[in-house]
């Protein structure tokens, strides 16, 4: 932390803008954005910084967009799509990644004696955005099984805070949702956790803090600011020796108002499954700042794929404008953070299909 304690005294680096405000999502992808308020990430870098929770990724995608924010935790996946898709999210930068895995595929307890997809044919699956590493998760998995996603199931967007509700009284059979929507699903007796989102693609990236290009170019300093304590939030809230603390953090109505046990459950990776067993999984949600460009591509080809977007650009090229690798490189390296985990990583997408006989 003395590389960024220098960094943030450091007279040319003082931020343009100090009072600003941000929109997030309360689930457990949002911790880096979270914590660094409450634990004063923010102060560190000379910002004063005011946070909004709302229900939907388009609402604040909306509010970006439109500067009545200046700044979001966003769907990785979102500003990726608006790059290709006739600028309806226009000039939108992911600035550093705030989570990597941290979903799940959940079933209605109704299905626990049927958990072969192969039988999942007819059912009704929600997702939080059709632009959404969950939707592209959950279709690869169903046509891995043999299923069309577009013709033998239905998926519809749901906003997370409603899915448990949904899947409790009946309106849905399954969804890949972030947590804590899993686990508090299986508190109410509800469901069963059927696969864990980074058994499908280990490490995949799911949400970052994002913001317009044209604010970034406008206020450097401020965005340096924002992303060193972001990223610094993030690392911190990384460690397993605290995690008992974010947990707590986290569980507080003006953040994500869960039970403290759920929170607990998630963020320690010890959680029961629905099913009658414990589960152990410590890598069940990560929270490294660093983007994967490679990751970027692989989620703008799978967009492809499922006819979300087409293509009229390299991939490549979007890729590298949106999670920029090489700005937050730069950004980690002068705090301190070594280049050895700085590096670019190739998709691991699990193809095996589901091997239990029910």
């Amino acid at each position: 932390m003395t590389a960024i304690r220098a960094i943030a005294a450091d007279d040319n680096l003082q931020p343009e803008r100090r009072d600003l405000s941000f929109a997030f999502l309360p689930i457990t992808c949002a911790t880096p954005i979270i914590v660094a308020k409450a634990l004063g990430f923010y102060e560190e870098q000379g910002l004063n910084v005011e946070l909004l929770r709302r229900p939907a990724w388009a609402v604040v995608r909306d509010l970006l967009i439109s500067e009545e924010i200046d700044g979001a935790h966003m769907l990785a996946t979102q500003p990726l799509a608006g790059a290709v898709r006739d600028a309806i999210e226009p000039d939108l930068r992911l600035i550093c990644m705030s989570n990597k895995n941290g979903s799940a595929l959940t079933m209605h307890i109704d299905h626990k004696d049927n958990r072969n997809p192969k039988n999942w044919k007819g059912f009704r699956f929600g997702i939080p955005f059709d632009y959404s590493i969950h939707n592209l998760l959950l279709r690869h998995y169903l046509a891995l099984h043999g299923l069309d996603p577009d013709r033998d199931v239905s998926i519809r967007v749901y906003p997370p805070p409603e899915f448990v509700a949904n899947l409790a009284a009946g309106n849905l059979d399954g969804g890949m949702f972030a947590e804590p929507f899993n686990q508090r699903a299986v508190w109410e007796g509800a469901a069963y956790i059927h696969t864990l989102s980074r058994d499908l693609m280990p490490d995949h990236p799911c949400c970052g803090f994002v913001m317009k290009q044209s604010m970034v170019q406008r206020f450097p300093q401020t965005a340096g600011a924002i992303f060193r304590a972001i990223a610094s939030a993030g690392l911190y809230a990384d460690k397993k020796e605290n995690r008992s603390e974010i947990a707590e953090i986290l569980s507080k109505d003006q953040y994500l108002g869960q039970p403290l046990p759920i929170m607990q459950q998630v963020m320690s990776g010890r959680y029961a499954d629905g099913l009658g067993e414990i589960q152990e999984q410590p890598q069940r949600i990560s929270f490294h700042p660093f983007p994967q460009e490679l990751m970027a591509v692989w989620l703008l080809e799978q967009m492809k794929r499922w006819n979300l977007v087409e293509q009229t650009t390299s991939f490549e090229d979007v890729a590298s404008a949106v999670f920029d690798a090489s700005y937050a490189r730069d950004q980690l390296s002068a705090m301190g953070i070594q280049p050895s985990t700085l590096q670019d990583q190739e998709p691991r997408v699990v193809e095996n299909t589901y091997s239990n006989s029910n």
